[in-house]
């Protein structure tokens, strides 16, 4: 059978790149002043909040907002990578999001104690 490389749609790559972006510049913005803001709906806390996170907190959230961008950007690269190796980029993907959840983790233990 002949390898045929990922396709991912147009609007899907540009969403990620701009969705990317968005993330870099709030957590960028959130360590600069020391607290990135992160809502919090009533289905968790039965009333409308807001969570500061602030020192560690705040990196560990940048941690997890790196996370989140190197996978929509892995998307988007997988997209114009040609070679037959997306099981690579999938095991990319799960080991980043491993350590995303785990940072995530991180920061409501640090929240919460």
């Amino acid at each position: 059978m002949k390898y045929k490389p990922n396709t991912i749609p147009k609007n899907i790559r540009t969403k990620n790149i701009l969705l990317s972006i968005a993330l870099l510049i709030y957590g960028g913005y959130g360590l600069i002043i020391n607290d990135i803001m992160i809502p919090a709906g009533k289905v968790i806390f039965g009333n409308r909040r807001i969570i500061h996170l602030e020192n560690e907190q705040a990196f560990l959230m940048f941690g997890v907002i790196l996370c989140i961008v190197t996978i929509l950007l892995a998307t988007v690269v997988d997209h114009y990578d040609k070679r037959d190796n997306e099981q690579k980029y999938f095991i990319f993907k799960v080991i980043i999001s491993f350590i995303g959840v785990h940072l995530l983790i991180g920061v409501l233990v640090k929240n919460f104690i």
